[in-house]
């Protein structure tokens, strides 16, 4: 397909307009820039009266009108909804969480251009450039540059198969162009000094996250006292340096992640099910079946609830497993229980607000609340979980709590379960300040060992606890299905959240998984899936008993999919991850499940992933470099 500059259209080489000339839409294929990344691209001619949203998006999107016209409507920084008129040499920008609804004109429908990016000097570029929520429509004083804009916007539109790096250089040349057509020429020399103390600050971030660095180290480095390096990093970068350190570390564990997906690389570092226990026969006799009893029906929009025989489902699995008393109408079907925890940070967080959590927890929940901005309070743990006198001292001791986030069964990372007496105290203390609870149960039916417990939510008396589910782990984790069970005033509110994110998940994923249920025995299913499991993780548990040194002590899950190891005091669990990938071994260094860091010596291992030679020969190279460690910390 090639464009035509002389209209907004595209055709095919023969000169005929083709059916799908009237958009173009691209997903940028690698995440790993910091200071400024794409996400998605396009171009697009609209149909009259075509309308998007209302919807609300996780990074920034700008638009440029190249021809035609348009309404927007956006809520403002106060959160009220503002109308604007847009037409052609002008744009607006949408703002990460921020609701919109934009239509194009009945009468002289807009073509526009647009990019989905974000990063670390976004902040301060949209400042130079004097776009807010507030005033969100691009104005160009320079005609010249208001062109090079859109031509930047353009190529990377038409250029999608471009290497990375290629489209990151021209959307630098894109946010050039949008903040000199913006802003006359000034000269700021205090703007430029201040360049220089964040441009040293990330630099020393960069070479140094693996070690035990603070804030007061960084501020060091910069040769100012904390308080004004902490003001000025979070005024040039929207976040404090705390914020941006802990983020940083996040993303160097997810790129950690993709480099283990290399065919020859013995991987403990992933949270994936077995591939080969997916029921991919059955899956084909249940696609052809649904397609053909209902086709029309799976393929059509559902309700933003969800599909509601899965709903019964679902309710009755819980009733039976979980000992809960729940009913259909107390369940949302989600993208995967993921979405549910971005949705309870939308819900109960404020910039400013305090999340309490398990010391250690979930990186993904982390990541999904910091959005909100919240700060997070670590409660200790034992082996048998939190520790509920310390969670005490911090309720009674902290202003703005507004959310508990906990997994008691089979803990993300550290492979924990919280006992009857730890549940049983938790909901008498969370019943006493009541407090919002997140109950994350993605592994709760994977017990290997001894007795079911009930669930958080089988034991709340006030609808306190907002209990989150997925079929990732017990069936197939591609169908992106989880869900929300809570209180109806609390559902209502997520419910929101739903419609404004993507209106409902996949109908014919829900009913194929409804199917499958009809069709085959799920628990069946999952009893061979815990078979396979409950073996790897004896494998691994004999492996690290025989290999490992004396000093290092690792949890026995009684389910679920991970262990956790503690290193002697002293090893950099960052630092040994790198020598690890040298012998084709990965892991996850502990630090990031540490919501404000400072633990160096602990990783995360799964055994659910790797067949059982695998997991022997991964844990014996594992073994060699912790004892080059020791000796090498010996010296």
């Amino acid at each position: 397909m090639v464009y035509n500059e002389n209209t907004p259209h595209f055709y095919n080489k023969s000169g005929k307009e083709t059916f799908m000339s009237n958009i173009l839409f691209s997903v940028f294929p690698n995440e790993n820039f910091i200071d400024m990344s794409l996400y998605q691209f396009g171009w697009e001619q609209c149909q009259p009266s075509h309308s998007y949203g209302p919807a609300a998006r996780n990074h920034y999107l700008f638009h440029y009108v190249i021809s035609g016209t348009g309404t927007l409507m956006a809520d403002d920084t106060s959160g009220i909804t503002q109308t604007y008129s847009v037409k052609s040499g002008q744009g607006f920008m949408i703002f990460p969480q921020q609701i919109t609804t934009y239509i194009a004109d009945q009468k002289l429908p807009w073509e526009y251009v647009w990019i989905e990016f974000d990063g670390l000097r976004v902040k301060e570029i949209l400042e130079l450039a004097g776009l807010t929520k507030s005033a969100p429509i691009y104005h160009a004083h320079s005609k010249e540059m208001r062109e090079v804009l859109k031509e930047e916007m353009l190529y990377i539109a038409r250029n999608p198969e471009q290497p990375p790096f290629h489209l990151i250089g021209h959307l630098y040349l894109f946010m050039d162009a949008l903040t000199r057509s913006c802003t006359r020429e000034q000269t700021n020399s205090a703007g430029r000094l201040r360049d220089f103390y964040i441009h040293e600050a990330i630099a020393f971030i960069e070479q140094n996250f693996q070690n035990d660095i603070s804030v007061e180290d960084i501020a060091e480095v910069c040769g100012l006292n904390r308080s004004y390096f902490g003001k000025i990093f979070k005024e040039t970068l929207g976040r404090s340096p705390q914020e941006f350190l802990m983020n940083y570390r996040m993303v160097k564990a997810t790129e950690l992640l993709k480099l283990t997906q290399r065919p020859e690389v013995i991987s403990f570092a992933g949270g994936m099910p077995a591939p080969e226990l997916f029921p991919v026969e059955e899956m084909k006799k249940v696609s052809v079946a649904v397609l053909e009893e209902q086709g029309q029906v799976a393929l059509q929009y559902t309700t933003t609830e969800g599909y509601a025989p899965l709903r019964e489902k679902i309710a009755d699995r819980m009733n039976t497993k979980l000992k809960t008393n729940v009913k259909a109408d107390d369940i949302l079907i989600t993208s995967g229980s993921q979405q549910g925890l971005d949705f309870a940070g939308k819900v109960f967080i404020d910039e400013g607000d305090v999340i309490l959590c398990e010391s250690p927890s979930y990186m993904g929940a982390l990541n999904a609340m910091k959005a909100y901005q919240p700060k997070f309070i670590e409660i200790p743990t034992d082996n048998d979980g939190m520790i509920m006198e310390e969670l005490e001292k911090v309720l009674a001791t902290t202003d703005r709590v507004k959310m508990i986030y906990v997994i008691p069964d089979f803990q993300n990372p550290s492979g924990r379960t919280w006992p009857m007496e730890r549940r049983l105290k938790f909901m008498e203390i969370i019943n006493k300040y009541e407090i919002p609870v997140i109950e994350d149960n993605p592994y709760g039916e994977l017990r290997f060992d001894g007795e079911f417990l009930p669930s958080l939510k089988s034991l709340d008396t006030k609808g306190l606890v907002i209990f989150l589910g997925t079929f990732s782990k017990i069936f197939c984790p591609g169908y992106r299905l989880g869900w929300t069970c809570a209180a109806p005033e609390i559902l209502n509110k997520f419910n929101i959240c739903k419609q404004g994110a993507d209106l409902q998940a996949s109908t014919i994923s829900q009913m194929e998984v409804n199917k499958f249920m009809d069709m085959f025995d799920l628990d069946a299913h999952v009893e061979k899936i815990k078979a396979c499991y409950a073996k790897r993780r004896d494998v691994m548990m004999k492996a690290m008993e025989e290999e490992f040194p004396d000093s290092v002590e690792f949890t026995h899950p009684q389910g679920g999919l991970f262990t956790w190891v503690i290193l002697p005091e002293g090893i950099n669990a960052g630092e040994m991850a790198k020598k690890c990938l040298e012998k084709d071994v990965a892991y996850v260094p502990g630090e990031s499940f540490y919501p404000n860091g400072g633990v160096y010596n602990t990783c995360r291992l799964n055994y659910s992933n790797m067949p059982e030679d695998k997991i022997v020969e991964g844990i014996k190279r594992m073994a060699e470099v912790i004892k080059e460690e020791l000796a090498e910390h010996a010296k």
